[in-house]
C-alpha cells in the first residue's frame, strides 16, 4: 500500500499540512497520476486521480433514455415518462416575465429573471436526472445509453 507525506507550504512558510490517504479499499494494484492542489470557497483541496482494472461484466442490461420537448425524458426498461409540460409553463411564465420588464426597460430584472430560470431548469435536470439512475438502480440496469 502506498503511503506518502507531501509537505504543502505556503509563501511565508509558517502553515504546513501533511496529507495521508488510505486506500484500503482499494485490494487490487492501481496506479497514481498527478495530483493537483486548488482552493475553493477559502479552503484548500488536493485531488489525487488513480486508474486501476475493473472486471467486466459478461451480462449487461441497458436502458436507453429518449430526450424531447413533450416529454422531457422517457426511459426503455419499464417506460418511465417525464412530461415537459410544467417545464414548458413556467418557462413561458418566464419569458413573459421577461418581455413585460424589456418593455420597462429593466434590464438588470431581465438578467436576475434569466439567472433564476436557469438556475430552476439546472435544478428540474438534476431531479429528472437523479430519478432516471434510481430508477435503473432498481430495475438492475447495468448501462444507461443517452439518445444522440
Amino acid at each position: 500500500m502506498p503511503s506518502f507525506i507531501p509537505r504543502f507550504e505556503s509563501w511565508d512558510e509558517r502553515r504546513r499540512c501533511s496529507v495521508i490517504p488510505s486506500w484500503d479499499c482499494l485490494e487490487q494494484p492501481f496506479k497514481q497520476g498527478a495530483s493537483e492542489l486548488y482552493g475553493k470557497k477559502g479552503k484548500w483541496y488536493i485531488a489525487i486521480p488513480i486508474t486501476f482494472e475493473v472486471e467486466q461484466r459478461k451480462e449487461t442490461k441497458v436502458m436507453g433514455v429518449d430526450l424531447g420537448l413533450r416529454s422531457i425524458a422517457v426511459a426503455s426498461v419499464k417506460s418511465l415518462f417525464f412530461k415537459g409540460n410544467q417545464v414548458a409553463f413556467v418557462r413561458r411564465r418566464f419569458a413573459a416575465r421577461r418581455r413585460k420588464l424589456g418593455k420597462l426597460k429593466k434590464l438588470s430584472a431581465i438578467k436576475k429573471s434569466k439567472d433564476k430560470e436557469s438556475r430552476w431548469m439546472k435544478d428540474q435536470n438534476h431531479k429528472i436526472s437523479h430519478q432516471i439512475v434510481d430508477f435503473a438502480w432498481t430495475n438492475g440496469v447495468d448501462i444507461i445509453r443517452m439518445e444522440v
